[in-house]
């Protein structure tokens, strides 16, 4: 299991074979809201005639966790990240913080999202462990800096 955080929220997400793609071919895809490969799995039985339906186990989580990591969710723990790279999912080991970076740095670029805001989503990623104290109050100095 790898555990992804964004906004407070965590997803825990299954690695390795999936049996639910297995014995319910895309409807896992679409109960959790992966419309896209949803679709290519059910096109893509219709066009192979169910053969198709026999790879996407195989692949398919890591294609959920690539989405997810592409969509802004960030690792929960050190653990996570090294799960990632054994599965060939490169995300450095300071990408945490890059990924903090890049949210601050969009927070600036647009204007839209107020710092107090921003303040309360970190403080809230402290609370549930995803991120140190030490990390926290460096993100804090950031983001007043920036105002």
């Amino acid at each position: 299991m790898i555990f992804l955080v964004k906004n407070g929220g965590t997803k825990e997400i299954p690695t390795g074979f999936s049996w639910t793609t297995f014995f319910f071919a895309f409807l896992p895809a679409l109960i959790r809201g992966d419309i896209k490969w949803g679709l290519v799995m059910l096109v893509g039985s219709v066009f192979t005639s169910g053969i198709s339906s026999l790879v996407f186990p195989f692949i398919y989580n890591k294609l959920y966790i690539k989405n997810l990591i592409e969509n802004g969710y960030i690792p929960k723990t050190e653990e996570d990240i090294d799960l990632l790279n054994q599965m060939d999912i490169r995300y450095p080991k300071e990408g945490k913080q890059k990924s903090e970076a890049s949210i601050i740095n969009s927070g600036k670029e647009n204007n839209t999202i107020h710092s107090a805001d921003e303040l309360k989503k970190w403080m809230e990623l402290l609370k549930d462990g995803s991120i140190t104290k030490d990390e926290y109050e460096s993100i804090k100095a950031k983001i007043l800096q920036n105002n």
